[in-house]
Formats: structure tokens, C-alpha cells, sequence
């Protein structure tokens, strides 16, 4: 893997390790030994960290707690240093990790922002104009004019955002923090996020919302136990990760996330045969039809809907929406029904689940989300093992 110059950020061999005592005062004997004796373990939080990103797209980093993903993001922001190997940012860094640094905490919330832009070098009109913006963006009026100690999570979260995302030069770090706090909020995060990568910022993120970085990232790492266990294109990645966690969990709601019904509700879903005849038990290779009733509470261009199939345990069976199919939904208002024919599926023996969804027009949120809500079953008179059917023929020669 080598750089270019279209690289902003170029990682090698990217190693992180700490000592692990179970005294402290085993580390000072071992200062004062001069470290003739070990009494630490050594915990590799990373090892052997290699990968590139080119400038104007989006890293996604997804893995379990405790897979060094946060710790990685420090260490490109320049806040923690690596104990080998090399990471290079070539850009200025605007970075959200901590919600607790960078604040002073009896300060008002307009102080920490003027602080954060003093810091940063800004002074004059645009000083003046970047007060007024972050101010506006955070929406916390009159708030701002208390010290933060008193604020929530969720309040400090706006304000760090705010602050943040519009400080932003070449690469921005942002870590879990766009899930904190309301729906509305984290969609306007999710929108400036969009904004940035128009106006071809780097981003990098660490996040648990699957779908989010499945569709909003041009690559994807997966951190397991402070290595990449997988890299590259981010629906496989998030993919093999969900079947991971599927796996390791035993359940179908591996990740969830949040669903925004102030913009759209799922008011009813019947499942129906060809006919339109209310049914729950098909044959293989019968049409099935899922009729889904929504209402929408605010006008809404090409919204987004899907419908998916997973088998009875949650393995996942086929999820088409309007998106990938470039099917138009126009403009949606007040009352909409919607519906999919799955025409002549191959499905095989068994119970299966399926989900609906209504999507933002880009696809990177819901607005809401019946997760494995419904269900039908597959009786056929078809021997054979497996989830579909596929079309084949034997062939054999003899001498």
C-alpha cells in the first residue's frame, strides 16, 4: 500500500502499547530498577495499524468496545502519540472525541465558543461571523449564556458538534457523539456531515449506526482486538460485521438504531398473495406480496422505502429498497401506501421474518423502522436443504 498525493491521511505499521501493572507501585520499582526487571504486561491496544485515505471521502470505523477505535481517532488527531509506526495527517484537524475536552466548565457556553476560535487563530470578521454561526447552529439560545457545567449530555454534545464540524479545514474526527441527543439533532448532524464531504473535507468516523456507515462511507475498517480484521467496501464490510455480531450473539438485532416518526409513520402492513387475499403460509416460487400503509406529517421528495426477508433465526435473505432500485417515490404527504411483489421467489422450506422501512431521500436514516415485525412461512413439496431454490440441471458421462 503505498501514498500518493491525493492521500491525506497516511498510516504504517501503526502500533499503540500500554503497561499493564497490578500495583502502581510495581512501576516504580521498576523506574527505580532501571527497568532491569519487568513487572508489567504488555497490552497491545493497537498493532500494526496500515491503511490510507484519500482526501474528500469518508472513513468508516466500525468494531466491538474496546477494538481501539476511539484510541485510533486520538492518535490521528494528534492528542495521543503511537509507541511505533507512523500516522500522517497532511491537513489541519478539527476533531469531536471527548465531549469533557477542550471546555472550561465554568465558562458560559458562548465563552467556550470564543475560546475554541481564539485558539484556533480566528479574530476579526470572521471571528465575529463564526460566534453567530456555531451559536445558531447549536441551537441552544438562551443556555449559552450559562456556564456548561450545568448542561446534559446531550446539550454538550450540540455545543461540541457545533463548535466542531464548523472549524472544520481539511479532516474532520468525530467519534459516537452524532447518536447522543434528540432525533432532530442527530439529523442535522448527519446533514452537515454531508455538507462537509460536498465541500470535500475529509471525515472520519467512528460509529454503532450500521446503516449510517454503510451509506455514508467510501471505506470502512473493521477494528477486532486493536487490529483491522477487514477492510475496503463499506455495505460488505458492515455486512460480514453484522453477520459477526449475528453469529456471536445468537439474535437478529445486532444493531439497532433510531427511528425519526416525526417525519413519517408505518400505520399498518398486510402481507398478500398475488390476488391481494390476506396470507401467511406460500408455496415456493408463489408471488408474494407486502402492502405496507404509512403516513407522512411533512412534505417529503423521493423518500426511500424497503422492504427486507430474513430466515426465522436472522439471517438475512434479500432487502431491496427504492434506492438501489432507482424506483422514483415522487412526493410524499399525508396518507401513502406502498408495495412490493417479490415475483416467484426461490424460497425453500421455513419461517421467514421481514422488515419495513422509510428512509430519508439519501438513504441514511429512517424515519421509521419495523424491524422483523411480520412474518410468513414457506411450505412446499420441494426435497432439498438450504433458503432458495436455484434453477439447475445434472449432467454425467459414462466412458
Amino acid at each position: 500500500m503505498s501514498g500518493s498525493n491525493e492521500n491525506i491521511i497516511i498510516v504504517r505499521n501503526l502500533t499503540k502499547v500500554y503497561k499493564l501493572y497490578t500495583d502502581y507501585k510495581y512501576a516504580l520499582i521498576e523506574y527505580l530498577l532501571f527497568k532491569k526487571k519487568s513487572y508489567h504486561m504488555d497490552f497491545y491496544a493497537l498493532r500494526d495499524i496500515s491503511f490510507d485515505v484519500s482526501k474528500g471521502s469518508i472513513l468508516g470505523i466500525i468494531g466491538d468496545n474496546g477494538a481501539g477505535k476511539s484510541l485510533l481517532l486520538k492518535i490521528l488527531a494528534g492528542s495521543v502519540l503511537p509507541t511505533s509506526g507512523s500516522a500522517i495527517v497532511n491537513g489541519s484537524v478539527s476533531s469531536l472525541i471527548d465531549l469533557q475536552s477542550g471546555f472550561k466548565r465554568d465558562f458560559t457556553g458562548i465563552d467556550n465558543i470564543k475560546m475554541n476560535l481564539v485558539i484556533s487563530g480566528y479574530s476579526g470578521k470572521k471571528y465575529r461571523y463564526l460566534v453567530d454561526r456555531i451559536a445558531e447552529f447549536s441551537e441552544l439560545g438562551d443556555f449559552l449564556k450559562y456556564p456548561i457545567s450545568s448542561y446534559s449530555t446531550g446539550m454538550l454534545m450540540r455545543l461540541g458538534f457545533s463548535i466542531s464540524s464548523n472549524l472544520v479545514e481539511d479532516v474532520f474526527i468525530v467519534d459516537e457523539h452524532i447518536a447522543v441527543g434528540d432525533n432532530y439533532f442527530m439529523r442535522k448532524c448527519i446533514d452537515k456531515l454531508k455538507e462537509l464531504n460536498k465541500e470535500k473535507k475529509t471525515l472520519v468516523m467512528v460509529s454503532h449506526n450500521m446503516h449510517l456507515i454503510a451509506n455514508l462511507s467510501t471505506k470502512v475498517i473493521w477494528l477486532d482486538s486493536g487490529v483491522i480484521r477487514e477492510m475496503g467496501d463499506p455495505p460488505t464490510i458492515v455486512r460480514n460485521y453484522e453477520d459477526y455480531i449475528l453469529k456471536r450473539e445468537n439474535k437478529g438485532d445486532s444493531q439497532r438504531i433510531q427511528s425519526v416518526p416525526d417525519k413519517a409513520r408505518i400505520t399498518g402492513v398486510k402481507i398478500l398473495d398475488r390476488k391481494g387475499t390476506e396470507k401467511y403460509v406460500f408455496d415456493t416460487e408463489e408471488d408474494i406480496l407486502v402492502e405496507v400503509e404509512a403516513h407522512f406529517y411533512t412534505r417529503i421528495q423521493r423518500p426511500v422505502f424497503g422492504v427486507a426477508i430474513f430466515k426465522e433465526d436472522g439471517r438475512y435473505i434479500y432487502g431491496p429498497n427504492t434506492y438501489f432500485d432507482r424506483f422514483d417515490t415522487g412526493i410524499c404527504e399525508g396518507p401513502v401506501r406502498f408495495s412490493i411483489v417479490y415475483e416467484k421467489p426461490p424460497l425453500l422450506n421455513g419461517k421467514y421474518l421481514v422488515s419495513v422501512a422509510i428512509f430519508d431521500p439519501d438513504h441514511l436514516y429512517h424515519y421509521d423502522f419495523h424491524e422483523k415485525r411480520y412474518s410468513f412461512e414457506i411450505k412446499s413439496d420441494i426435497l432439498d436443504h438450504g433458503d432458495i431454490k436455484i434453477n439447475h440441471r445434472w449432467f454425467i458421462e459414462r466412458g
